[in-house]
């Protein structure tokens, strides 16, 4: 056996050791499933690239086997299943030297496809709505909660106004469900990338870097989409149509994330012209303006600015 190969078993058995660790204690600490799923995403790339995509398979399928087997099924593929899968592909995208684009958009567009066919045959072949079953585990969680609060709080003058919000959340939380898992699937493809990349840079392995922030164009469809949106959401409230209100606000929220993208890219873009940024400071930025309402309006409306008069391009052909 030579050294690359047991040097590859070796560090399979400790990651899966590991992992069979979480598995074994995720019921009596709940926080175990959700660090397992996060290392899954982001070492099953560096496995892929650095040992084969077998080595990664393997420490992908086993944890995942064993938390199935010992405890839950439907946890295992929720919480690990799910997180291996991304892991997984985004290491063979990497091994086989992708464009980091492509792969985020590959790897993120099929978990969603697959998501989206999966809750289709949940509800034709057993009549489970996945998304009511969503909307009810919501609305459990906020009824418990306002019940603990109003235990712990019996003479409060608040309860009524506290009531009516937790009722206004019970309506409007289950609506952006969809939007959340699918931005969250991108912004989780995207980490293990990021993460994965950065791993093997330290590591001396050369990989095909992201193009920077301040350089990323949004398709300017998303302005589109956006007055679409506005349309639908118009022709739902007035005319009482729950479903189509429902699809205006998710696709509102969507295409309203990405031109947020292009601002904050616009920001980099300008703030670079006249300092050049470590990427610590960049990540500190973007997390700032996607996080704080007033900056997400700002960059919002950059981004429009920027969409639709093309700022950019036009100083760079300047």
């Amino acid at each position: 056996m030579d050294q690359k190969h047991a040097t590859s078993l070796t560090a399979a058995g400790f990651f899966v050791a590991l992992m069979l660790v979480l598995a074994f204690f995720s019921w009596s600490v709940p926080i175990f499933p959700s660090i397992g799923a996060m290392a899954l995403a982001f070492v099953l790339p560096v496995f892929a690239v650095r040992y084969g995509w077998q080595q990664a398979l393997a420490a992908g399928v086993l944890p995942v086997l064993f938390l199935a087997t010992l405890f839950d099924p439907y946890l295992a593929v929720m919480h690990w299943g799910l997180a291996a899968l991304l892991g997984f592909a985004v290491g063979v995208g990497m091994q086989r030297k992708y464009d980091p684009v492509y792969i985020l958009l590959a790897v993120a567009g099929t978990l969603i496809a697959l998501t989206v066919l999966t809750c289709v045959a949940a509800y034709l072949f057993w009549q489970i709505n996945i998304f009511t079953v969503l909307q009810q585990w919501f609305g459990e969680i906020v009824d418990m909660a306002f019940a603990s609060y109003q235990q712990s709080n019996p003479g409060s003058v608040q309860l009524m106004s506290l009531h009516q919000q937790m009722e206004m959340l019970k309506e409007t939380v289950p609506a952006l469900i969809p939007l959340e898992y699918c931005l969250g699937l991108v912004v989780m493809v995207y980490l293990s990338l990021r993460v994965a990349q950065y791993l093997l840079t330290r590591q001396g392995i050369s990989v095909r870097p992201f193009m920077p922030v301040r350089l990323w164009e949004i398709p300017r469809c998303m302005v589109y989409l956006y007055v679409l949106a506005l349309v639908m959401k118009y022709w739902g409230v007035s005319r009482s149509i729950d479903w189509l209100s429902m699809i205006a606000v998710n696709v509102d929220h969507f295409s309203a994330f990405f031109i947020t993208l292009q601002g904050v890219a616009f920001i980099l873009y300008l703030l670079h012209r006249r300092t050049p940024l470590r990427s610590a400071t960049q990540a500190m930025l973007i997390v700032i303006t996607l996080v704080i309402p007033i900056f997400q309006m700002v960059a919002f409306i950059l981004g429009l600015v920027d969409m639709l008069f093309n700022y950019r391009k036009k100083r760079e052909a300047a």
